[in-house]
């Protein structure tokens, strides 16, 4: 994301504002009601009783002590450097070489030859059903 930084190519703003609302449902204070926990609630009832308690007091020292704060570190990231320099426009089209990776998506997406604006202009002008 930093190197995208460096080189203007950032993710529309309105994108990493969705991006940070699910990211913060990943910030708990408790490891158990972390998503990531969510597994240790389905073991199989054929699975050893000792072997599942240390699974899951792994997996609380795991998300408590690693994935929580790297989550942490990431929306400190996001607010601080990341969503002030990401673009107000949505497309692609606005990112360096946006036009030539667009015409690129279309000619390997599409059978048409058409370019950007004539694709979407066709699709405009065509009558509503």
């Amino acid at each position: 994301m930093r190197e995208g930084l460096k080189h203007k190519n950032t993710n529309p703003k309105l994108i990493m504002l969705r991006v940070r609302e699910q990211l913060k449902a990943q910030l708990v204070d408790d490891p158990d009601r972390s998503p990531f926990f969510e597994p240790c609630n389905r073991f199989p009832t054929t699975m050893n009783p000792t072997d599942c308690g240390r699974v899951i007091g792994r997996a609380r020292i795991v998300i408590h002590d690693q994935v929580i704060p790297a989550f942490k570190r990431l929306d400190v990231f996001l607010e601080k450097e990341y969503m002030p320099k990401c673009r107000t426009s949505i497309g692609i089209w606005d990112t360096p070489n946006g036009d030539e990776f667009y015409r690129n998506r279309i000619a390997r997406l599409t059978t048409t030859k058409l370019t950007g604006r004539r694709s979407r202009g066709s699709r405009c002008s065509q009558p509503r059903k």
